[in-house]
């Protein structure tokens, strides 16, 4: 049965419920320009996002200690941490991955990535070197004789994992993979290794992660 609404219950309606109605409305729309405003308070270059294919981020006095060392360059460290066994952790890394400046990812997803991987992390070369020194206990990934990536996990070599503490700061898979450190291409904090960065930002802390676990 369809109820109509006469126009003396629409006049009722309307004089009780007026004001709540207009106040939700802007309540609403208040809250929608403070999540676009949060998003956007920080630009590219002012902030850290990490991405990791983990269960949680532990440590937090590694975010603390990335900003202290970089309170001139960057204000904000963002975790993005989704388990490598989700679904959907393709589209997690579309949606933050793509966009952040330190990774961890699995061994498999390099092997998969094939020639993609020069054109979206930064090389692990002289030039890099003259930021950042890789532990000389730990390896890293090749592409083509290139290195892209640090190993911090190894799923099948329990002496290498003696080396680096990886599970002090996060929360992560044992039995799935080997895991990997890497540097954005594409990351606005990357000193004169290309040239859109602003700051230096994402090599101390890739550096930082580096030292701070290692055994």
């Amino acid at each position: 049965m369809i109820v109509r609404l006469s126009k003396k219950r629409f006049n009722h309606f309307w004089t009780y419920y007026f004001i709540p109605i207009i106040f939700g409305s802007f309540l609403i729309s208040w809250g929608l320009y403070l999540l676009v405003e949060i998003k956007d308070e920080y630009k590219g270059f002012e902030k850290i996002d990490f991405f990791a294919e983990a269960y949680s981020f532990l440590d937090d006095s590694l975010k603390k200690e990335i900003l202290e060392n970089n309170k001139d360059k960057v204000y904000q460290f963002n975790t993005h941490v989704y388990s490598p066994r989700m679904n959907e952790i393709a589209k997690m890394y579309t949606a933050y991955g793509v966009y952040s400046d330190i990774l961890l990812l699995r061994g498999q997803d390099l092997i998969d990535m094939d020639k993609a991987i020069k054109d979206n992390f930064l090389p692990l070369d002289n030039a890099f070197a003259s930021y950042c020194q890789i532990p000389a206990t730990l390896t890293t990934y090749s592409y083509q004789d290139v290195p892209y990536a640090v190993k911090v996990f190894d799923v099948n070599d329990a002496v290498y994992n003696e080396h680096y503490n990886l599970g002090q700061w996060l929360k992560y898979d044992e039995t799935l993979d080997s895991l990997y450190l890497l540097l954005n291409i594409r990351s606005e904090n990357l000193g004169k290794l290309n040239d859109i960065s602003q700051n230096d930002a994402a090599l101390t802390s890739f550096q930082l992660m580096l030292e701070k676990y290692s055994k």
